[in-house]
């Protein structure tokens, strides 16, 4: 896989360990009933992508009636949720299917997450595993994840300003002969990103692209309005708020050395 020209993609996990027959439907319709908001903050629930072609592709979150996250579906692909004494994210099974057929997912493998003092510290996904680390003010500073099966893993490395990401530095070896470095900067907007709750409520982290950042969202307190990489511009967007100062929709533009492309995102909480 070409990490450089994914270098958007904190994670991209190689997954999949034991497998059975058991198949689910990708979206169960009645985990959506439950109130969409908490005390403290808003649960999105749906995120969808409109293309210029009009073609429409949908995230969805479900939520139990103690608002706890207890699965993510995506086309392709489902994740369901187990907890753990400290009611943070212990366990989480995959399931995936094929395109052709949406409604027939096969449980695929496992991911389990380990915590020392309510801050996440480890994560098994398959054959790659992730440590985390942590600066004095609680906040994630480094991700290591290395492979048990190759030569490859790579290093996050954070680094924040006024209580928020400023820069990433990934440092990827492939092999003892080849490496490279890249690293992000970032312009934020002072709005809510509606997935850090989804980090700091249950300890979760996945190696999904969210739209539209298409990085590791979690950690942000804020919405990416530019995104550098090596001083490139990657990514625009234009938001569009509720009252909550929640985003609601916005227009994407992502370059790369082969052009750009341009989509909406809608969201839904």
């Amino acid at each position: 896989m070409n990490y450089k020209n994914l270098a958007l993609t904190v994670y991209l996990a190689a997954i999949s360990i034991s497998c059975s027959n058991e198949a689910i439907d990708i979206i169960d319709e009645s985990e959506q009933e439950i109130p969409d908001t908490t005390d403290s903050f808003k649960l999105v629930s749906k995120i969808t992508t409109v293309g210029d072609d009009l073609t429409e592709h949908y995230s969805v979150f479900a939520y139990d009636d103690s608002h706890r996250m207890v699965s993510y579906a995506d086309f392709g692909q489902k994740y369901v949720f187990e907890y753990g004494d400290n009611e943070k994210v212990a366990k989480a099974e995959l399931y995936t299917g094929v395109v052709s057929s949406p409604d027939n997912y096969q449980r695929d493998g496992e991911m389990y997450f380990k915590y020392l003092d309510g801050k996440l510290t480890y994560s098994i996904n398959g054959d790659r595993t992730e440590t985390f680390k942590y600066n004095l003010q609680n906040q994630v500073s480094e991700i290591e994840s290395k492979s048990l099966t190759s030569e490859y893993y790579y290093t996050a490395k954070y680094t924040y300003e006024n209580d928020n990401i400023s820069n990433m530095q990934f440092y990827n070896v492939y092999s003892a002969s080849e490496s490279e470095t890249s690293n992000l900067t970032f312009i934020l907007d002072d709005k809510i990103n509606p997935y850090n709750a989804i980090w700091l409520n249950y300890g979760f982290t996945i190696d999904i692209e969210f739209e539209p950042y298409g990085i590791y969202d979690f950690f942000l307190k804020h919405n990416p309005i530019e995104i550098y990489e090596d001083g490139k511009l990657k990514m625009k967007a234009i938001y569009e708020y509720d009252s909550d100062n929640y985003p609601v929709s916005c227009r994407v533009t992502k370059y790369s050395n082969t052009g750009e492309r341009s989509y909406s995102v809608e969201f839904t909480y």
